[in-house]
């Protein structure tokens, strides 16, 4: 087992490159690897008003951000070109699953061909290490309910999911014939913390329910996903970033949470809306939910980065759910969220 429960990156300086550095887990991990004393670069194609990003002035542990679009090939590997990065950890995508039945197009252009262009420039540019970040809903479902290992079909049935699937199976294609980037991939769970402002998701649809005392919309209130806090996410990358660092290897892993049974969406909903004092913050769109396929179960076995890693989660999803709540709860009382951020990460690295 490598690291044995030790963040082996903690000690040593790496120059980072993320992309996507702008968005919700993009600015968690530029703030947690600053505050490790890495260097931190960043490429996106914008920066969100009132995103987390700018909310909680991430810009300023950032040593270059670069603002572009990853379809574009010569521009992606010239910036790749002028960081030099140890690593490439890529996040950026097209994330939403109703945005991908809207602009199918687009999403399957991201997601895939961008990624094949992220990876074609680093091996161009002789990266050493790339981590490539899919999703929990690479995988083909079929009749067994058991939870996803590693080395399950992949699949997908919206557009948004089919694309992240597309884009793994191209980064495990490609990278085989690499000579110089060794190329891992993570597939993570659903994500929760504060300053998520992304629509059609869960907790901020909740939260903005909360702020206008109205009724957050919700597609599937039974369905299933393994929901994880932002930091524990993270704190998985970090492992899989020193393994790559310190055994010159690479691997594909599971990232989610170490609980059964899982919750329902209808569960967290409730659970949310109980921390905000409410009865419930929420309805069921039965128009989404007949319009929109998506599915309704979805779990993954973790063991092999647990059993090879050492990675442990450290917040179950009431702890998950009582710091995401606390941040949001803490912005709505006008406190600083850049001091929110770190007073979390502070907290979580010194568990």
């Amino acid at each position: 087992m490598i690291g044995d429960g030790l963040h082996l990156a903690y000690s040593k300086h790496m120059r980072v490159l993320i992309t996507g550095h702008t968005g919700f887990k993009g600015s968690w991990l530029s703030l947690m690897l600053a505050k490790l004393g890495n260097e931190i670069h960043g490429i996106s194609d914008r920066i969100v008003p009132n995103s987390h990003f700018e909310l909680a002035e991430v810009e300023n542990v950032m040593s270059s951000s670069r603002f572009l679009d990853i379809r574009d090939k010569v521009e992606l590997t010239n910036a790749i070109d002028e960081v030099h990065p140890d690593i490439v950890v890529h996040l950026a995508a097209q994330a939403f699953v109703l945005e991908s039945y809207r602009l199918p197009f687009a999403t399957f252009e991201t997601n895939v061909m961008g990624t094949i262009n992220l990876l074609e420039a680093c091996e161009v540019s002789k990266v050493k290490r790339l981590l490539v970040i899919t999703s929990d809903k690479v995988y083909k479902v079929g009749e067994s309910k058991r939870p996803f290992i590693e080395s399950d079909p992949l699949g997908g049935v919206d557009p948004y999911s089919s694309s992240k699937a597309a884009a793994d199976l191209a980064t495990q294609s490609l990278s085989q014939g690499f000579a110089s980037t060794r190329v891992s991939i993570v597939r993570a769970g659903n994500v929760i913390g504060g300053g998520d402002f992304g629509l059609d998701r869960l907790i901020p649809d909740l939260v903005r329910a909360q702020s206008k005392s109205e009724l957050a919309i919700i597609r599937r209130p039974n369905a299933i996903r393994p929901w994880q806090h932002v930091l524990d996410c993270l704190d998985a990358y970090i492992k899989i970033i020193d393994f790559m660092f310190y055994s010159d290897s690479a691997g594909i892993w599971n990232v989610g949470p170490d609980s059964n049974p899982l919750l329902t969406v209808r569960e967290i909903a409730d659970r949310f809306s109980q921390l905000f004092g409410n009865d419930t913050l929420w309805k069921t769109d039965e128009i989404a939910q007949s319009q929109f396929k998506e599915t309704e179960v979805l779990s993954l076995d973790s063991r092999k980065i647990r059993e090879e890693l050492g990675w442990i989660p450290k917040l179950n999803e009431e702890d998950s759910m009582r710091w995401t709540f606390q941040w949001y709860k803490g912005m709505f009382s006008n406190a600083n969220p850049a001091e929110l951020t770190s007073i979390q990460i502070d907290q979580y690295l010194a568990m």
